[in-house]
């Protein structure tokens, strides 16, 4: 990618938790292995799953993630092929990208075996980063150097291009979910990075970098979502993880609404989401698109029930936020964006577990400049 995009409107494609995923996990002890007619029809079934227990239990003991290679596979080989029918400038990552543990040199080796010496994208593609909780990058001693050894890219950074703006976060500065940095050090980084506490005359850095955009669009990259239907809803809720969370991420949607951001990218969920945010500001009817393009090849996790997105939703209303549910879908997939002086396409593809099933389209978006042609009920 050229160092210099202030003058080019680009096409990029989006996808995030590219990772392996856990024998032990996928064919052991999710319930849908064992709560199967397959247990009271086949009496060699139960030898099958407690191999595959055994065998996870081994992999696990040594971290080795290793599996669902053939969806990572098949995800690459995609979206090689659509970056170079589409003539992607660039292939943003959302994050979780290491094996599983961004402190083992082996997890990484794994990534750069499958991508590089075995795939095209990290050759021939500029491939921009975002940092996941599977990196442990606040682990500075081992999971920030291994990240850096690989990408040398920084936690924040921006690309800048003619008629937008793309900010790239480090979440975990929010999110420490393996509780790397104690809480104290871990507000001081939010007020410096995300959101300023209005003690100092100095703007965070995505403060400052949303202001400074002026009116092109504005677009967020943050592996933990703000807005999201999934298991990982429950993360801004956990005391373990930080100090405040619901109150940061107030603060943080506060931010995008008074900037005007209209895309948030996200990962971590391990499937398919586009939830909206509808909210006022001067006098002005407004929209920011959360999408969770998270089926980069890590296995799939169900989608939430109706019931589930329900309760969700309520206890969003309650906290003052106008949610509405676009699309929740368990499918492999990844995300075309295009930038265009006056609209934001974003088009996302569902890949088929099979070979030689066709692609589809999954979802269809196209975010304008005239903020009120963007809200959905």
């Amino acid at each position: 990618m050229s160092d210099d995009m202030t003058n080019v409107n680009p096409t990029f494609i989006a996808y995030g938790d590219p990772q392996a995923g856990w024998r032990i996990k996928e064919k052991f002890i999710h319930r849908h292995n064992w709560a199967t007619w397959k247990m009271l029809i086949f009496p060699f079934y139960e030898l099958y799953w407690l191999g595959n227990g055994v065998a996870g239990a081994v992999d696990g003991i040594r971290m080795n993630a290793t599996y669902g290679a053939e969806y990572r596979r098949i995800m690459r080989e995609t979206i090689y092929r659509q970056a170079k029918v589409s003539d992607a400038d660039f292939i943003l990552c959302l994050g979780d990208i290491s094996a599983g543990d961004g402190r083992r040199h082996d997890h990484w080796e794994l990534f750069l075996d499958e991508n590089k010496h075995h795939g095209k994208i990290l050759d021939e593609f500029p491939y921009l980063p975002t940092i996941g909780n599977h990196e442990r990058a606040n682990d500075i001693d081992y999971g920030w150097t291994n990240y850096s050894d690989v990408f040398g890219y920084p936690r924040f950074y921006k690309v800048e291009f003619k008629d937008a703006v793309l900010l790239i976060t480090d979440s975990n500065f929010i999110l420490d979910q393996k509780s790397h940095i104690d809480n104290k050090k871990q507000d001081s980084l939010f007020n410096e990075w995300f959101v300023s506490d209005g003690n100092s005359s100095k703007k965070a850095w995505l403060e400052h970098e949303l202001a400074s955009a002026g009116d092109k669009f504005k677009i967020v990259s943050i592996h933990h979502p703000p807005v999201t239907f999934g298991q990982h809803y429950t993360d801004w809720y956990d005391q373990s993880y930080g100090n405040d969370l619901l109150e940061k991420r107030r603060k943080l949607i506060g931010l995008f609404e008074r900037e005007n951001v209209q895309l948030v990218l996200s990962g971590h969920e391990h499937y398919y989401q586009h939830n909206i945010l509808n909210y006022d500001s001067n006098d002005q009817n407004r929209a920011i698109h959360f999408v969770v393009s998270s089926g980069g090849g890590v296995p799939l996790r169900e989608a939430p029930s109706e019931s589930a997105i329900s309760k969700r939703l309520e206890e969003y209303e309650r906290q003052g936020y106008d949610i509405g549910v676009v699309k929740q879908e368990s499918v492999f997939h990844y995300t075309v964006i295009d930038v265009a002086e006056n609209t934001l396409s974003v088009k996302t593809y569902e890949v088929p577990e099979k070979p030689g099933n066709s692609i589809t389209l999954l979802d269809d978006l196209l975010i304008r400049k005239l903020a009120s042609e963007n809200r959905i009920p």
